[in-house]
């Protein structure tokens, strides 16, 4: 940041805030997944993801008009290309890992809920990203406007794993129940076999 006063109803700060509201959508589901003990290699990626967006706040909260009045000012350096290749490997894995879809999705279950809120907040930031581009004074943030982008697609597909992964653990939890119950009714006969 260069420490320019702007008003608090200057569109940079509809972006930055609704990037904070991301990055705390993130951190809800972070919390579901390690309380359903969900395999954290899908956690700890979201947790980079949220101190990637820090990054892109600060290029963002600072205009190239500004940097140039700055004799001794430097930008933040972020691998932004190497962060969208890496995003895109995750959404092909993904992607291949799970059934094609043929249906629109009803979110149910609570891990995925809260995946596709991400996915609707990245969304948001999109859109606001894209507004700010019509009056900032840099190259369009080109890069930060996909980046959002395929990061919602890439909540999509992560929604789709958590309902899966959900859905086998019912499904898991189920036949534990079962499998208990036939040990109790077979005790329970055992016992009446026996009296008589």
């Amino acid at each position: 940041y260069t420490g320019q006063r702007l008003k608090k109803s200057h569109k940079v700060f509809h972006v930055l805030g609704t990037i904070d509201k991301l990055s705390a959508t993130m951190g809800m589901a972070v919390a579901s997944m390690r309380n359903a003990c969900v395999d954290r290699y899908y956690s700890n990626y979201i947790i980079e993801i949220q101190k990637y967006l820090i990054s892109i706040g600060s290029c963002i909260g600072t205009m190239e008009s500004d940097m140039k009045r700055k004799k001794n000012f430097t930008m933040i350096n972020y691998d932004g290309e190497k962060k969208l290749e890496e995003l895109e490997k995750r959404i092909d894995e993904l992607t291949h890992s799970l059934p094609k879809l043929k249906t629109f999705i009803i979110p149910k279950k609570e891990i995925s809920c809260r995946v596709h809120l991400c996915r609707v907040v990245t969304r948001e930031c999109e859109r606001e990203l894209i507004d700010l581009a019509d009056i900032a004074h840099k190259e369009n943030f080109n890069l930060e406007k996909k980046y959002f982008n395929r990061l919602s697609d890439y909540f999509f597909e992560l929604a789709r794993k958590m309902e899966k992964l959900e859905e086998q653990r019912n499904n898991r939890k189920n036949i534990y129940c079962l499998c208990v119950f036939l040990l109790f009714v077979s005790i329970i006969s055992s016992i009446f076999l026996n009296i008589k």
